[in-house]
């Protein structure tokens, strides 16, 4: 899963794109039956995340299909 956030710093934008990653694994889980109890939390298991400074490998299509997740907002998931 890739998306941008949108922030005010790089440590803002890392911070919350854990917290979308951490709804998104939850709804996911839950979607197919899981109770809260058995979810996976992507936070405790520390999943890979970073902030892409070099967009170079990426095509001007890649790019314009990630979602954009303004800092604070989670968004709707179905509609990744």
């Amino acid at each position: 899963m890739a998306f941008f956030v949108e922030a005010p710093s790089e440590e803002l934008a890392l911070q919350w794109g854990r917290e979308v990653a951490e709804d998104f694994v939850s709804s996911m889980f839950k979607a197919e039956g899981w109770s809260d109890q058995k979810v996976p939390s992507w936070k405790a298991a520390d999943y890979a995340h970073w902030v892409a400074t070099d967009l170079t490998d990426y095509t001007e299509d890649d790019l314009n299909q990630l979602p954009i997740v303004p800092y604070g907002d989670i968004p709707i998931f179905t509609d990744w």
